[in-house]
């Protein structure tokens, strides 16, 4: 019963964290902010997925399971996110008016 509800919950956390990610992602300015927007609503949204995945199947190698692949994921969305972020800078993607300093700007000069 606790666990049924536990998964219910991760999954409606899940959920919306994907949608305030989503409606960040469209109302962020330059590809720069959608990226980081996306990574961390990415990161913590399936980390919610994977954790009512254990929960409606509770065991303990299922949650070894789980820690390793949140783990693992966390590791890869944050450097694919810099990734993005890096490539869209070097083929001269434009920066909201907003941003104040190009700290890349400043190391290759």
């Amino acid at each position: 019963m606790i666990f049924d509800f536990l998964t219910g919950l991760f999954v409606i956390l899940g959920a919306l964290t994907f949608l305030i990610g989503a409606i960040g992602m469209i109302r962020s300015e330059d590809i720069y902010c959608r990226t980081s927007t996306i990574a961390s609503a990415t990161g913590l949204g399936l980390g919610f997925f994977i954790f009512a995945l254990v929960f409606s199947d509770f065991t303990a190698i299922n949650l070894f399971k789980a820690l390793a692949a949140f783990a693992i994921h966390l590791a890869a969305s944050s450097v694919a996110g810099m990734m993005i972020a890096r490539s869209a800078y070097s083929s001269d993607a434009k920066i909201s008016l907003k941003t104040h300093t190009d700290e890349l700007a400043d190391n290759q000069s």
